[in-house]
């Protein structure tokens, strides 16, 4: 991420976090800085609704053709297995 962000690309985050949580993992993680723009649930439509994408896309003045998301995903064991 820091590379990108010193190669001027536009970072934003689009979570299911609450703002709260939000701001807490960014200030842990000393990583708040790398992004120009956060959307959180309490602010926007909850996944897997696109606005979040679509409002960073108008704020951000990055046509959508040209954003990359990169979704985080935990596979949860079955049960029994």
């Amino acid at each position: 991420m820091e590379d990108l962000h010193a190669k001027q690309y536009l970072l934003g985050v689009a979570t299911g976090k609450s703002r709260v949580g939000l701001d807490r993992s960014l200030k842990y993680h000393q990583i708040g800085h790398l992004f120009h723009e956060t959307r959180t649930a309490n602010e926007s439509f909850s996944k897997p609704h696109p606005g979040m994408l679509l409002e960073l896309s108008d704020v951000m003045q990055v046509p959508t053709r040209r954003m990359l998301m990169i979704e985080r995903y935990h596979a949860r064991p079955r049960d029994g297995s």
